[in-house]
């Protein structure tokens, strides 16, 4: 009886020496793998207000010239009210006023954009979480910590480039609404390839959490089975 006794005492200290050295792999990688993520919102975020800004740029940009154009036309007398200048000027005007509805929509669209970035990047996290802690016991201070960690890293992020240095617009509507039409297409291909990136460094993060994972739950199995084996003795 004694020595059964002696055995499980053996066992469970070995036990315990497992899990502890288990909670500091977890951490370790919650803590990596949220900073990883945590950077790659900031980066995420930056680019969005890249995409924002530049637009706003042209937008800005292309209300200036058609206001300089109307000014100048004014001054000069040879040139009658209304005519064709003033359609093209009134067409293209409706044009940038499309543009910058679409500028705010982008900009409120940006935060909600961000967070649901954030919830996904935390989502690797919370899945290790739930599966280690059938065998690992409450590791919430842990999750905790990692999210705390990847939340402050995100914030760290901003507008990583400046606003376009010169925008090619020449002095007609016609000129103005093609810079437009191209800073909508670039606009668009900056937040598409914005996208893509985060989802590739979001699902290289998953595999490396899940591999990670399965590495330390299949320590703490072999962990288990050599504790039977000393009881058993």
């Amino acid at each position: 009886m004694s020595q059964a006794q002696s055995s499980l005492a053996r066992a469970e200290k070995h036990h315990e020496k497992a899990v502890k050295k288990a909670r500091v792999a977890v951490g370790d990688l919650f803590q990596e793998q949220a900073k990883f993520m945590g950077a790659q919102v900031a980066k995420y975020a930056s680019e969005l207000d890249q995409a924002a800004q530049q637009l706003s740029a042209v937008v800005n940009a292309s209300k200036a010239e058609l206001t300089a154009e109307e000014q100048a036309e004014a001054k000069n007398s040879s040139v009658g009210w209304g005519g064709k200048a003033m359609e093209e000027r009134a067409r293209t005007g409706a044009k940038v006023d499309a543009v910058f509805r679409e500028l705010k929509h982008l900009e409120r669209k940006r935060g909600r954009d961000v967070e649901e970035a954030t919830r996904h990047a935390l989502e690797p996290l919370d899945d290790a979480t739930q599966m280690l802690s059938r065998r690992m016991g409450d590791l919430s201070s842990l999750s905790d910590d990692a999210k705390a960690s990847l939340e402050w890293a995100a914030k760290k992020g901003g507008v990583g480039a400046s606003i376009m240095d010169r925008l090619n617009i020449t002095k007609d509507p016609k000129g103005v609404e093609k810079v437009l039409e191209a800073a909508q297409n670039i606009t668009a291909q900056k937040i598409k390839s914005a996208d893509a990136a985060f989802a590739a460094a979001l699902a290289n993060n998953t595999n490396i959490t899940q591999a990670t994972v399965k590495k330390i739950e299949q320590g703490l199995v072999d962990a288990e089975k050599e504790e039977i084996k000393r009881v058993r003795r």
